[in-house]
C-alpha cells in the first residue's frame, strides 16, 4: 500500500469519525455505541462472577506516566536493542534458529516479545512467560490468537464460540463478557496481548479464512461488537487487537496461503470495510493489525 493511500485512509477515518472521537475523549462509553446502564453492569458482573476478584477492572496507567516510562527506556537502548524490540518471535522452541534457547533470545537478542502457540499446554505457557519475563531487560509482550478464548480441549480454560455467534445474539454485552473472560484467563497464563477481535465484515460468503470469525455482515453491528470486546479485554489489563485493517472480509482466498485483493472503489471501502473501525477505534484498542493483501481502492497496482 502506498504512503499516499495510507494518508488518504487516515484522513477519511478521522473526518468520518470526528464526533465519535470527541465523545471518546470525553470518556463516555456511548463513543463506541454501547451506552452503559446499571442493569448492564449488573448483568456483566453476574456473567463474570465465577472469576471472583480476578474479574475486577484494572485501573489504566495515566498516559503521561506511560509515555515518560517508555521514553526513558527507549533512550537507554542501543540501536541493535531498539531493532530487537520490533520483533515478536514464536514461543515454540522448535522454531529456534541460531539461539541455544528462548532465554538467550530474551536476554541477549532483546526481542520485544513472544507469540504463544494456541495448542501449547497452559502450565507450559505459564512457566515460559514467567521465566522469560524475569530474563528480559525490557518487559515482554506475549501475544496469542485467543479469538475463541484461551481454552482448548482437555484444559480448564474457557473455549468461546466464534464471533459470528455473538453477532447473531445482537447483544454487545456478551461480546464484552467474551473480551473480559479472554483477558482474565490470558493474564493468568502471562499473556498480555490478545490478537482479537476480528473487525472484518463478512460480506463475501466464499471467504475461506474470515467467515465465522467475523461478527457478521452489518458494518455498524460489527463495530459495536468489536468495540465491546476491546472494552471488556482492556478493562482487565490486556491489550486487544483490531484486525485485519482496513478489511479482509471480501476476499475469496486464505491470504496465509496466497495473495489476494479486496475489490471495489473508495466508496465501497469507506462504507463497508472501514465502517467497524469508526466505532471500534474510539475505544482506543492497544493494537491494530494490518491485513497482508491488496486494497484496489487504494492502489492501482497489485501491492500488499
Amino acid at each position: 500500500m502506498r504512503p499516499l493511500g495510507l494518508l488518504v485512509l487516515s484522513l477519511a477515518l478521522a473526518a468520518s469519525g470526528c464526533d465519535v472521537d470527541r465523545r471518546a475523549e470525553a470518556g463516555t462509553d456511548e463513543a463506541v455505541g454501547i451506552p452503559e446502564s446499571a442493569a448492564d453492569r449488573a448483568r456483566l458482573d453476574s456473567l463474570l462472577a465465577p472469576y471472583g476478584a480476578l474479574s475486577a477492572e484494572v485501573p489504566p496507567v495515566p498516559l503521561s506516566e506511560a509515555q515518560r516510562w517508555a521514553d526513558s527506556v527507549l533512550a537507554s537502548l542501543s540501536t541493535d536493542e531498539k531493532i530487537g524490540q520490533l520483533l515478536i518471535v514464536d514461543l515454540n522452541p522448535r522454531f529456534l534458529a541460531g539461539a541455544r534457547n528462548l532465554v538467550q533470545v530474551a536476554e541477549e537478542w532483546g526481542v520485544g516479545g513472544f507469540h504463544v502457540p494456541r495448542r501449547m499446554p497452559p502450565r507450559e505457557i505459564l512457566r515460559s512467560t514467567n521465566l522469560l519475563q524475569e530474563s528480559a531487560r525490557v518487559p515482554l509482550f506475549f501475544t496469542a490468537d485467543y479469538e475463541w478464548g484461551a481454552g482448548q480441549p482437555g484444559t480448564p480454560l474457557t473455549e468461546l464460540p466464534a464471533a459470528m455467534a455473538f453477532g447473531a445474539s445482537g447483544d454487545p454485552l456478551l461480546a464484552e463478557a467474551a473480551g473480559a473472560v479472554s483477558a482474565i484467563e490470558a493474564r493468568s497464563l502471562g499473556v498480555n496481548v490478545l490478537l482479537a477481535p476480528v473487525a472484518d465484515v463478512n460480506n463475501n460468503p466464499r471467504n475461506p479464512i474470515i467467515n465465522t470469525r467475523s461478527y457478521g455482515d452489518d458494518p455498524r453491528m460489527v463495530g459495536r461488537m468489536a468495540a465491546a470486546f476491546v472494552r471488556g479485554a482492556q478493562r482487565r489489563g490486556v491489550h486487544a487487537t483490531l484486525k485485519h485493517f482496513p478489511g479482509h472480509g471480501n476476499t475469496g482466498t486464505d491470504t496465509h496461503l496466497a495473495f489476494d485483493a479486496v475489490p471495489g472503489e473508495w466508496g465501497d471501502l469507506a462504507l463497508t470495510e472501514l465502517g467497524p473501525y469508526r466505532a471500534a477505534l474510539a475505544g482506543k484498542p492497544g493494537i491494530v493489525m494490518s491485513a497482508h493483501l491488496w486494497m484496489r481502492a487504494l492502489d492501482p497496482e497489485a501491492t500488499p
